[in-house]
């Protein structure tokens, strides 16, 4: 058989002319290339991937430690400024080790200036950025060491050691995204379930999640228990597991809106800290000592969520108690309680807080603690100092004119004095001069002695009524 197809081919006249023989090699060239471009394509899909998912994996054990508090917080600008995480710095008792931070670090040639923080439990540092940032912690370490501090927690389970998220930490970043990475595989998981007919099993854990996490009294147990970064990290892990489990998509969807709420405020947190970092050390201090305060007169008040919690708790428990007795059944009497969770109300503070967050951050205010913003809604009373509402410049409210100026030519002259003020700020506002040769000169009628006109003290006295600054024109050309 073979013998006959050979012959076959032999009998069929072929015809190869230049041109064929060059499309053939053209194709072949062609063909090489693109293979090579898809090997080059696929080596680079396969290096992508295992770099993703070894920062997955580095970031993983990351949230680990620091849920269990081993790990340390550093942050590392582009600037040459670190900022690095320090244990007990904090305690107002611990001057020896503020001090003794900050001098081994001085000491090192590559480092400019240091500022150690109790406030916020860091360590600024400018440095050579070519020097590493494990150098200062290693040095950060070894005082550590030296007071016996070095393996103590990072993250305190009592109320009042709770610290807050950094705004240069990345950590808030990291837990929001793998909880939206657990809810992702939950929702498969839910699809699964819904295609195969099949609940799987440990379809009330999310609901439990949920209540343990509103209801302050089990929430505040679990922090003591766990500590607070735990507790951040495993509970939105465990509703997802059990949304996934239970087909609960919408519960999935609802938790992921939430987490990617907070995903973009700790994004915007630390975009604004970034950008706003340098002006905020441009004048700074060496040590900043914790304030010496006392414990509160009486406990923070409960928010309208909690206090719809308390109150409806009793009624909750009856009700269950109620259907326990008439079905015989714990999953009904559960369900009931589960009800009674107001998870609602607490995704709608999270995302006003979230929101909140994120407006001051675009308007370049850093929201140091944001869960001070969760508190809002027990806040009754707001006290401000006036000067943080000043932006240190002059307008001219009234002018009051003399006889023979009209109240344009006054006004026209007021402003141009405090237009000289305004861009040369070094004057004394108890009397502005202009420039130029005209000689005009405007005195505070509060702040230096002057002789008030007789026909302009009922002017100044309802000025002064009007919180308003009197200030007298004069020419003294």
């Amino acid at each position: 058989m073979p013998f006959r197809f050979l012959e076959c081919l032999a009998a069929v006249p072929v015809f190869a002319t230049e041109k064929t023989m060059d499309f053939v090699e053209t194709f072949v060239t062609e063909a090489r290339g693109a293979m090579h471009t898809a090997s080059d394509f696929a080596m680079d899909a396969v290096h992508t991937v295992g770099d993703f998912a070894s920062d997955a994996v580095e970031e993983g054990q990351d949230l680990v430690e620091d849920a269990i508090g081993t790990h340390r917080r550093v942050w590392q600008g582009q600037n040459g400024h670190a900022q690095i995480e320090v244990r007990g710095i904090d305690n107002p008792e611990n001057d020896a080790i503020r001090e003794n931070i900050k001098e081994a670090l001085q000491n090192l040639k590559e480092v400019r200036w240091v500022e150690v923080n109790a406030l916020t439990r860091r360590v600024a540092v400018a440095f050579d950025s070519r020097t590493p940032v494990e150098r200062l912690v290693s040095v950060v370490e070894s005082v550590e060491m030296l007071y016996g501090i070095r393996e103590r927690n990072l993250a305190p389970k009592r109320d009042g050691d709770m610290p807050f998220d950094h705004p240069s930490d990345a950590e808030p970043i990291h837990r929001a995204m793998a909880a939206l990475a657990g809810n992702g595989l939950a929702f498969g998981f839910s699809i699964i379930g819904q295609v195969t007919g099949k609940v799987l099993f440990m379809d009330r854990l999310a609901s439990t999640v949920s209540m343990i996490d509103i209801i302050p009294q089990s929430r505040i147990f679990v922090e003591r228990l766990i500590g607070r970064p735990a507790k951040r990290l495993l509970f939105p892990l465990l509703s997802a597991f059990g949304n996934g489990l239970g087909q609960g998509t919408v519960g999935i969807i609802a938790d992921s809106v939430q987490q990617a709420s907070l995903l973009t405020e700790a994004q915007a947190r630390k975009r604004v800290w970034e950008r706003r970092e340098p002006e905020l050390y441009d004048k700074h201090e060496d040590v900043i000592n914790p304030p010496i305060v006392g414990p509160r007169p009486c406990p923070i008040p409960d928010g309208p969520v909690e206090e719809w919690v308390k109150d409806s708790a009793m009624y909750t428990l009856m009700l269950a108690s109620l259907t326990l007795a008439y079905t015989w059944r714990f999953s009904a009497a559960a369900d009931v309680l589960f009800c009674g969770v107001a998870k609602a109300a607490h995704f709608g503070r999270e995302g006003f807080s979230s929101q909140i967050g994120r407006v001051l951050a675009a308007r370049g205010v850093i929201p140091m603690d944001p869960t001070s913003l969760r508190r809002l809604d027990r806040v009754n009373t707001v006290v401000l100092d006036s000067n943080t509402l000043l932006t240190g410049r002059l307008i001219v409210q009234d002018a009051i004119p003399v006889e023979g100026l009209s109240i344009e030519e006054a006004d026209d002259l007021a402003r141009r004095v405090l237009s000289y003020y305004n861009e040369n700020s070094n004057q004394h506002p108890r009397s502005l001069e202009s420039r130029g040769d005209e000689n005009l000169k405007l005195i505070s009628c509060n702040l230096t002695p002057v002789k008030i006109p007789d026909q302009f003290k009922h002017v100044v006295l309802r000025m002064e009524e009007d919180g308003l600054l009197p200030y007298l024109l004069r020419n003294n050309g």
